[in-house]
């Protein structure tokens, strides 16, 4: 994953919020552009905290401690909020502050904090591979691990996590989950921290009572709506100091082919804001890529990253008749040479199941074998390694 620093920023104001959560930490995008020196005994996700607690303390100020300080302010509300894991209201007491000002002056020293957090990392040299940051040059660090998901399940996973996000500013989480399944094709730690992320966002306006969450199938799509009500007018500016936690769930969710909508009372009043995440379902049009090596199933999805298929990978064999029910795919690529189950017996498999008997199959093999695949039912026959020309001829023979 290659990031610039605006975009680090946006994913290091998340991060820090779960700077405790062991499987938030460990699993977060942020994470996975961090290589420990050689001598660091722990995971990537502790060295992140350590960096992080080890710079918290930098902003602590020469001389006597006070809790009223202006100098000391950004220091105590690191800390409260972040290491000892106070809310808002338990700050403000504690600092004689307006829990506006709190956000304002926690946004702040944010940003600072992640400044210098960036600063070590790029000058540390600890950038997995000592990789430049761009946001627009690489997204295939997370094409590799879509597949389809239940958004409700994913929500309930996180249920937890979220209710102790908002638990900290003295708020309660409420469900609506549809009753019924939503499958979409995403990613399920992006998902999971686009979530975060936006529940984050609304969590620096004065909102109060509960923040009610909703899913639900809407025009073809599925949508998660985050809704909460303001105890108060906002201004622009207040919004601006937290924008990038928004843009960064953003930038995520274009990658999922997903987007999200705001909406917002007139400035300067109070009301509801509503957050519309949407997502396209997992019915559209579906190429199941049977393969047992990860490099081919990218390959495939760089081939038809222009097209209007969206690919799945599946590598276990044994897995290809119930995932080839459920997706119905509009086509099959099928390796042959695979461990355990050879591809010959699950083309057998796939064409005497009534469900599955007519879905096109394309065997891909090394072998020159065209004749035993159409034998066996295969609608073709691609030799490794695939050509996209190739692969899209095939695609325009069979109408697909």
């Amino acid at each position: 994953m290659i990031m610039d620093q605006r975009e680090f920023k946006s994913l290091f104001r998340d991060l820090i919020a779960h700077l405790y959560d062991y499987t938030v930490l460990e699993t977060h995008p942020l994470i996975t552009v961090v290589s420990p020196p050689p001598d660091f005994r722990g995971s990537r996700g502790e060295y992140m905290r350590k960096l992080i607690l080890e710079d918290i303390e930098r902003f602590k100020p020469a001389g006597e401690e006070s809790l009223h300080d202006v100098n000391w302010r950004p220091y105590h509300i690191l800390r409260k909020r972040y290491v000892e894991g106070a809310g808002l209201p338990e700050i403000s007491q504690a600092l004689s502050l307006s829990e506006r000002q709190i956000r304002r002056d926690n946004s702040r020293a944010l940003q600072a904090l992640s400044g210098r957090i960036w600063d070590q990392l790029v000058a540390g040299d600890v950038l997995e591979g000592g990789q430049a940051f761009d946001s627009e040059a690489d997204q295939q660090a997370f094409d590799s691990s879509l597949e389809i998901l239940d958004l409700n399940g994913i929500i309930m996973g996180i249920e937890g996590v979220l209710e102790k996000r908002i638990g900290m500013d003295g708020y309660s989480l409420r469900l609506t989950l549809d009753p019924n399944p939503i499958l979409v094709m995403s990613d399920r730690i992006v998902i999971r921290q686009i979530l975060i992320g936006l529940v984050g966002y609304l969590m620096n306006f004065p909102c109060e009572g509960d923040m009610h969450l909703q899913t639900e199938k809407m025009n073809g799509k599925a949508q998660v709506v985050i809704r909460c009500s303001l105890s108060g007018p906002w201004s622009q500016a207040e919004e601006s100091d937290h924008a990038e936690l928004l843009e960064s769930a953003r930038y995520w969710s274009r990658q999922m082919k997903g987007a999200i909508q705001i909406s917002l009372p007139p400035e300067g009043e109070s009301g509801k804001i509503e957050l519309v995440f949407c997502l396209p379902l997992a019915d559209q049009s579906i190429i199941l890529v049977v393969d047992d090596q990860k490099p081919t199933q990218q390959m495939f999805r760089r081939f038809l990253s222009r097209s209007l298929y969206q690919v799945v990978g599946i590598t276990d064999p044994g897995e290809v008749l119930a995932l080839a029910r459920q997706l119905k795919p509009k086509l099959i690529t099928l390796d042959v040479m695979m461990p355990k189950v050879d591809g010959w017996e699950i083309l057998q498999a796939l064409k005497m199941d009534l469900t599955t008997r007519d879905i096109p199959i394309l065997v891909c093999s090394a072998w020159e074998e065209p004749e035993l695949a159409q034998s066996l039912g295969a609608a073709g026959f691609l030799k490794k390694p695939v050509r996209q020309r190739d692969l899209l001829a095939e695609l325009e023979r069979l109408n697909l």
